[in-house]
């Protein structure tokens, strides 16, 4: 019986690089500012960035990529996809990856969506969740103070 403990036998679930704050969607009409750490991972020259249909295959199956930084002094980076070059179609689902220079898949995002602009489904519920603390049982019978509330509101 082997005296490796239980945890040696799995490979950490860790990415070696790790994306930031990325959302559910995106416009392609403003740039794109990706930001990743290195966990454990050393950068290296020919390192890039990559924006793929999720499903991807193969590694030339990227949509576009920016080179990657390689300051290791850094542990947080970013690139910059300019929105000339992002893509214009809003029904497919992307994610970025970080690809070594020898084409090894080091990490990747949760996906996304790109748009013209951000649904406005998605600022409502921004909103409503800012306005939560103010919100009011909608299921009550309106009364003389919001006739009067009424009455104030049109007078703006």
């Amino acid at each position: 019986m082997a005296t490796d403990s239980i945890e040696s036998n799995f490979v950490s679930m860790k990415p070696a690089v790790e994306f930031i704050d990325i959302v559910d969607q995106y416009s392609y009409n403003e740039d794109l500012e990706c930001t990743f750490k290195f966990n454990d991972y050393t950068p290296q020259e020919g390192d890039r960035v990559a924006i793929f249909k999720l499903g991807w295959t193969l590694v030339k199956d990227y949509v576009v990529f920016e080179w990657a930084p390689i300051d290791t002094m850094v542990k947080v980076h970013s690139v910059i996809f300019n929105k000339h070059i992002l893509p214009k179609n809003n029904t497919e689902i992307y994610q970025v990856c970080y690809i070594s220079g020898e084409n090894v898949l080091h990490g990747a995002s949760s996906s996304f969506q790109f748009s013209a602009s951000l649904s406005p489904v998605m600022n409502k519920s921004i909103m409503c969740l800012s306005l939560s603390e103010d919100m009011v049982d909608s299921t009550r019978k309106p009364n003389d103070s919001d006739e009067e509330l009424r009455k104030v509101e049109g007078r703006k």
